[in-house]
């Protein structure tokens, strides 16, 4: 994968024109800023099973956290909801994130109202993510350059 899980996520979200209104977009779990709407996209968990001699297959579990702040508990409840769909269609619409992973799935939207202070409400919704894919089981040692090889040897 060229970037972390994270980041590729939030780069494919942002082609999205149903998510182009999000003022911040953060790589983490959880709500950093209450800047609204936003997104977070963080790892929760990683599960591994052997493949080969080489890699082993990856099922990492991620949060994506969507918030907005509304006066108003129908509109806002209604605005995250649309954001929490977006992100799913977004998603399954990619669901290879470009070719750097197997398969994207889309398992559960849970949603939440909080007080946010000052007559406002934060509507949340949080999307459980499993993304698949072949993770390397060490990293590839680089090749030696030549004028490093003994000829009389071989050896390094």
């Amino acid at each position: 994968m060229p970037l972390p899980l994270p980041e590729l996520i939030i780069e494919v979200l942002k082609l999205s024109p149903d998510l182009a209104d999000l003022q911040e977009w953060q790589p983490v779990n959880g709500l950093i800023t209450l800047n609204a709407p936003g997104i977070s996209v963080g790892v929760q968990k990683e599960t591994y099973s052997e493949y080969d001699r080489f890699y082993d297959n990856c099922t990492s579990r991620l949060s994506v956290t969507v918030w907005d702040k509304d006066v108003d508990p129908a509109a806002g409840e209604a605005r995250v909801r649309e954001m929490a769909h977006a992100v799913r269609r977004q998603l399954l619409q990619n669901s290879t994130l470009g070719g750097a992973v197997d398969n994207v799935f889309v398992g559960e939207i849970e949603y939440l109202t909080e007080d946010a202070g000052s007559n406002l409400l934060l509507h949340i919704a949080s999307l459980e993510v499993e993304v698949d894919y072949l993770a390397e089981r060490a990293v590839k040692a680089s090749t030696p350059a030549i004028e490093n090889i003994g000829a009389d040897t071989g050896k390094f």
